[in-house]
């Protein structure tokens, strides 16, 4: 792919011909093609994370305590390490391409580009490509979550944790705090992104974590767009 040997993957690969302008701009600049190299590196690393998500996933979402060769609380547990450590290179990829971005646009454009902050950075882009909209708001609460639940718990009430797979859609992590009531009802909602959604355990309050797969389709198609639009620019 585009005349370096750079590792690749199904993200990349999809970056193909946006990658070709960037290389072919950043010969006129010194530090772009080492950005260009580095990012690179953190797409194929949150590709393999999300592949390891997807699979333990879809065993979680099958499984049949009878027929499994695992405890389930073996598999529940490799699913939210999964899921957390695929939040954590989100945010780590995320940073990468505030640098990526950071080095390849004109300076007209970055004067007000923030580097130090994802949020921010996640901020500027929704200031800047307002049809991206839908999918930053994703990525913000992906980051928020990451930042609450995964790497800065100490800074808020603790949890506890449960997975939840519904009979329809990917399954999720659900972080709560415990109470002595008896369980709710279902209803007619086990969608866990319904407004109305209730988990199936005695709760004070709850957080559902992000859909991954969305989250991920969202980034794809931001990184896209921003690297059209700046390659233009």
């Amino acid at each position: 792919m585009n005349g370096l040997n750079l590792p690749t993957s199904q993200f990349v690969d999809s970056l193909d011909k946006e990658y070709e302008r960037l290389l072919k701009a950043s010969k006129k600049k010194g530090g772009a093609l080492m950005a260009v190299q580095r990012f690179n590196e953190y797409l194929v690393r949150l590709d393999r994370r999300y592949e390891e998500l997807e699979h333990v996933q879809m065993e979680i979402s099958t499984a049949a305590p009878s027929k499994m060769k695992d405890p389930l609380a073996f598999i529940q547990m490799d699913f939210m390490d999964r899921l957390e450590i695929f939040y954590q290179g989100l945010y780590s990829t995320l940073s990468a391409f505030a640098m990526l971005i950071n080095n390849i646009a004109p300076h007209s454009e970055k004067r007000d580009l923030p580097i130090g902050s994802v949020q921010k950075f996640i901020e500027y882009l929704q200031e800047r490509f307002p049809k991206l909209k839908k999918e930053l708001e994703l990525l913000e609460k992906a980051r928020a979550f990451r930042a609450k639940f995964v790497d800065h718990i100490q800074q808020h009430t603790l949890h506890d944790w449960m997975t939840y797979s519904p009979a329809v859609g990917e399954a999720v992590v659900i972080y709560f705090i415990p109470s002595n009531n008896s369980y709710p009802d279902y209803g007619d909602f086990t969608d866990p992104f319904n407004p109305t959604f209730k988990p199936p355990v005695g709760h004070k309050s709850f957080y559902v974590s992000p859909p991954f797969k969305k989250v991920f389709k969202s980034l794809k198609k931001v990184v896209k767009d921003t690297l059209s639009a700046t390659n233009k620019s």
